[in-house]
C-alpha cells in the first residue's frame, strides 16, 4: 500500500486476539429487586383477570341454565293448564248439549282456554330461546342434545352466614379489589425504586483476553477487573417529577379502593336482602301451592256434585295455576339471587372458598 509516495507493507493476518468481558451490577438503588417484584405482581394480576373471566363464564352459563330450567317448568305448567282447560271445555260442552249448563258457562270455558293458548305459545318460545342461548354459551351446535336435570344448584349455607363474614370473604376474593391491591403494591415498589435513583450505582466489570502477532507465537494473556461507582447527581428534576406522579397515583388508588369497599358493602347488603326476600317468597309459595291444590280438589268435587258453578271452579283453577307459577318464579329468583351473591363474593371461579 502506498501513501504519499511511501510504500508500507501490511499483513492483515499478523495480529490475532480474542476477548471475553462481563458486567455485573452489584447495587442499583434497589431497582432490580423491586422491578422483579413488580413483574411478579403483574403476573398475579394476569392470573386474577383470568379467574375473573372464568367467573364470568361460570355466571353466564349458570344463569342461562337456571333460565332454561325455569322456562321448561313454565312450559310444562302452561301445557298442563291447556290440557285441563280442554278437558273442562269438553265437559261443559257435553253438559250444555244435555241442558245441564248454560251458554254463558260454555262461553266462559272457551274464553279461559283461548286466554291460555298465547301463554303456551310464549312459554314454548321462551324454552326454545333459553336452550339456544345455553348452547351458544357452551359452544354447542343446534344438533346437540342437551338434557337438564330440572334442579337448581343453590348453596343454602350462605343463608346462615352473617353480613360481616360475607363482607370479609368478599374483601378477600373480589377480583377487582384484588387487582387494586396488586396495583397498590406495585406503586409502593415504584416509590422505593424512584427513591433508589438518588443512590449511587455500583458495577463490577471484568474482561479476559489473549493475543499474538503471528500464528506461530505463544498466546499472551491479558485481563482487567474494575469496580465502578456512579452517582447521578442531577437529572433535570425527572426523579422528583416521577415521585410526584407516583404519590398522586397512590392517592387516587387509595380513594378507588375505599370507594370500591363502600360499594361492595352496599352491594352485599342488597344481595342479602334479595336472597332473603326470594327465599321467604319460596317458602310462602309452598304454602300457597298446598292450599291452592286442596282448594282445587274441593272445587272439582263440588262442581261434579253441582254444588258450585263453573265460574267458581275456574276461579279455583286460576288460583292454583297462579300459586304454582309464583312458586316456580320464587325458586328461580332465589337461585339467581344466590348466584349473584356468589359473583359479588368472587367465589365462582372454583379456586376460592367461602
Amino acid at each position: 500500500m502506498e501513501i504519499m509516495g511511501t510504500t508500507i507493507e501490511t499483513d492483515l493476518l499478523s495480529d490475532y486476539q480474542y476477548q471475553i468481558s462481563g458486567t455485573q451490577v452489584l447495587f442499583a438503588g434497589g431497582g432490580i429487586f423491586f422491578n422483579v417484584k413488580n413483574r411478579t405482581k403483574e403476573k398475579e394480576i394476569a392470573s386474577i383477570k383470568y379467574e375473573k373471566e372464568v367467573s364470568r363464564v361460570v355466571y353466564d352459563i349458570s344463569e342461562a341454565y337456571y333460565t332454561l330450567v325455569y322456562a321448561d317448568l313454565m312450559r310444562d305448567l302452561t301445557h298442563e293448564s291447556v290440557e285441563i282447560l280442554e278437558k273442562q271445555l269438553s265437559m261443559v260442552r257435553q253438559q250444555y248439549d244435555s241442558g245441564e249448563a248454560a251458554y254463558l258457562d260454555l262461553l266462559q270455558a272457551r274464553t279461559e282456554l283461548n286466554n291460555m293458548i298465547p301463554e303456551r305459545i310464549k312459554a314454548d318460545s321462551m324454552a326454545k330461546v333459553s336452550l339456544m342461548s345455553l348452547k351458544n354459551l357452551m359452544g354447542l351446535g343446534d344438533e346437540t342434545d342437551v338434557n337438564i336435570s330440572g334442579i337448581y344448584q343453590t348453596d343454602d349455607d350462605i343463608m346462615e352466614m352473617d353480613k360481616d363474614l360475607l363482607l370479609k370473604n368478599a374483601m378477600r376474593n373480589n377480583h377487582d379489589l384484588r387487582i387494586l391491591y396488586c396495583n397498590e403494591k406495585i406503586l409502593k415498589n415504584s416509590t422505593v425504586m424512584a427513591k433508589g435513583t438518588y443512590l449511587p450505582s455500583l458495577v463490577l466489570s471484568g474482561s479476559y483476553g489473549q493475543g499474538k502477532e503471528n500464528w506461530g507465537d505463544d498466546w499472551a494473556e491479558s485481563y482487567n477487573i474494575s469496580l465502578a461507582l456512579s452517582w447521578n447527581i442531577f437529572d433535570g428534576f425527572r426523579r422528583e417529577n416521577n415521585m410526584t406522579e407516583i404519590k398522586y397515583g397512590r392517592y387516587i388508588l387509595e380513594d378507588t379502593i375505599s370507594d370500591l369497599k363502600r360499594k361492595l358493602s352496599m352491594d352485599i347488603d342488597m344481595k342479602i336482602e334479595t336472597v332473603r326476600e326470594s327465599y321467604e317468597r319460596m317458602i310462602a309459595g309452598d304454602t300457597g301451592l298446598t292450599l291452592g291444590e286442596e282448594t282445587l280438589k274441593m272445587a272439582q268435587s263440588a262442581y261434579e256434585e253441582g254444588m258450585i258453578s263453573l265460574l267458581e271452579l275456574m276461579q279455583a283453577r286460576i288460583g292454583y295455576n297462579s300459586a304454582k307459577a309464583s312458586r316456580i318464579r320464587a325458586e328461580y329468583d332465589y337461585s339467581l339471587s344466590i348466584l349473584n351473591l356468589k359473583k359479588t363474593l368472587g367465589v365462582l371461579a372454583g379456586k376460592e372458598e367461602i
